[in-house]
């Protein structure tokens, strides 16, 4: 079996990765884009419901949530706290 490649063979491969790099690139920013924009609107969200609950005062620090999360994470289950408690870490 011939496993040797022509430059022209060579070349129009590289072509066609590179065709498909164009467009998978542009999709994958989007998508990862979208994912973090989506993650932050919940992670302000969750950090809204705790400062509403009076767990967190108006200017908190990471710190605070850091610290409040390891505390009470496991007790205030039912409020799905997790992307406030994960993105704090």
């Amino acid at each position: 079996m011939n496993n040797s490649w022509t430059q022209e063979q060579t070349l129009d491969s590289v072509n066609k990765q590179k065709k498909v790099l164009y467009v998978v690139l542009p999709i994958l920013f989007i998508f990862i884009t979208g994912l973090y924009y989506l993650f932050t609107s919940v992670y302000q969200a969750e950090t809204q419901l705790l400062i509403q609950m009076g767990h967190l005062g108006e200017n908190f620090t990471k710190e605070e949530l850091s610290d409040f999360c390891l505390t009470y994470y496991n007790e205030l289950w039912y409020e799905s706290l997790t992307f406030a408690c994960f993105w704090s870490l």
